[in-house]
């Protein structure tokens, strides 16, 4: 008996680890925009041109939604962008900088100190 209950604490264990990494590659491809349907519903419905990282947790009936969101911190050091044409990233959000974000190095303050709120421009 004490043989078959350790072997469904490893099944559970490896259930949760499986799961955390599908959800993962899910992340990963809303980064690379993969070309599913999954992904084209949130980029459209629940990320609305805003960055992945600054989006809300909500508490709606969509729980692979807020799954994907409770993830992020885990996901975040093995997600980086190039920065191109700058029209696709976050400045402050994504991690395009060689140590990490800079909202997440500098604090909500240098948005204060660089950007203009009202009207969304650069500070002279």
């Amino acid at each position: 008996m004490k043989y078959v209950n350790q072997s469904r604490r490893e099944v559970s264990v490896w259930l949760q680890v499986w799961s955390k990494a599908l959800l993962l590659k899910h992340i990963w491809n809303i980064f690379k925009k993969k070309d599913s349907l999954c992904i084209a519903w949130i980029h459209v419905i629940k990320l609305k041109n805003q960055s992945f990282w600054a989006a809300k947790i909500p508490n709606d009936r969509f729980w692979f939604w807020r799954k994907l969101l409770q993830l992020r911190e885990l996901a975040k050091p093995f997600i980086r962008t190039a920065v191109g044409n700058g029209k696709r990233i976050s400045l402050w959000h994504d991690h395009w900088h060689l140590k990490r974000p800079l909202l997440d190095a500098y604090g909500s303050a240098i948005i204060d100190n660089f950007c203009s709120i009202t009207d969304e421009s650069w500070k002279p």
